[in-house]
């Protein structure tokens, strides 16, 4: 799971560099907002499905 959130990640960012070169209409600050928003979010999900994934957890419950 957590490859395929940093593929999806890879992917937006690849959208947001079309719509820079492309000048899809909006500005480019927007563009980069909204989609450095949703690569962060993606990836943020893919590093803690990653340490999940690991099985060690930082704590243990008591």
């Amino acid at each position: 799971m957590a490859r395929a959130l940093f593929a999806t990640a890879l992917a937006q960012t690849l959208v947001a560099v079309i719509g820079l070169v492309g000048r899809m209409g909006s500005g480019s600050l927007e563009i980069v907002t909204i989609n450095g928003f949703f690569v962060a979010l993606f990836v943020g999900s893919a590093v803690l499905f990653s340490k999940a994934a690991r099985g060690r957890p930082d704590r243990v419950a008591a």
